[in-house]
């Protein structure tokens, strides 16, 4: 098993194709650092905790790739992967994606009532990444389905000894736009990496 994607992803860069870079690496390409089995498990618990078909997962983050595109933060290094690093999902589904949407437009009564977020800032976080069709849970107005959420991780996390958390995304278009702002933070670090 390879160390990482690192090459193949820098050579995409190179040549500036975020578009089959995503669709090889994270829609054809095997995670690196987690067995298939175990991925299977985790799917398969989420699917059918939030009915949500075993097709719409995908692994991302260092337990994919071998390493992080965006960690540690505010620093050039590359931090390859570690037995501390998180298992980070994408649920790429737009029935629920439009869910957690109108679940929060109700709730919070159009965003009349921000009390329904944990924190005030997460009322325009939340805003700011449906517009781009990306929603973290921790930053929905509907702190019933927040709260059963993280319970749900939380468990999961105990049970396979790493902490595993999701972001929802309303297509392959929005989670290709996602990652190529994470590919943009590497490709600055990847720079200085190299001495550019």
């Amino acid at each position: 098993m390879n160390d990482s994607y690192k090459g193949i992803i820098d050579e995409y860069l190179k040549n500036s194709n975020t578009e089959k870079l995503v669709k090889h690496i994270f829609l054809l390409k095997p995670s690196l650092k987690i067995t298939s089995k175990k991925v299977y498990d985790i799917f398969d618990k989420i699917s059918k905790e939030y009915n949500i078909p075993f097709k719409d997962f995908k692994i991302i983050g260092s337990t994919h790739t071998g390493f992080s595109f965006v960690k540690p933060k505010k620093s050039k290094e590359i931090k390859f992967f570690s037995n501390d690093s998180d298992l980070d999902i994408a649920i790429i589904n737009k029935d629920f994606f439009y869910y957690l949407y109108k679940n929060t437009l109700k709730i919070t009564e159009y965003f009349k009532n921000n009390t329904f977020f944990s924190k005030p800032e997460h009322e325009q976080l939340f805003k700011e990444n449906y517009l781009k069709g990306y929603i973290r849970p921790d930053t929905i107005g509907d702190k019933k389905f927040k709260r059963n959420w993280r319970n749900f991780f939380y468990e999961l996390s105990k049970e396979y000894n790493q902490k595993i958390s999701a972001a929802i995304y309303l297509d392959e278009e929005t989670f290709h736009n996602k990652l190529k702002e994470s590919l943009e933070i590497y490709k600055e670090k990847l720079e200085v990496y190299n001495g550019k």
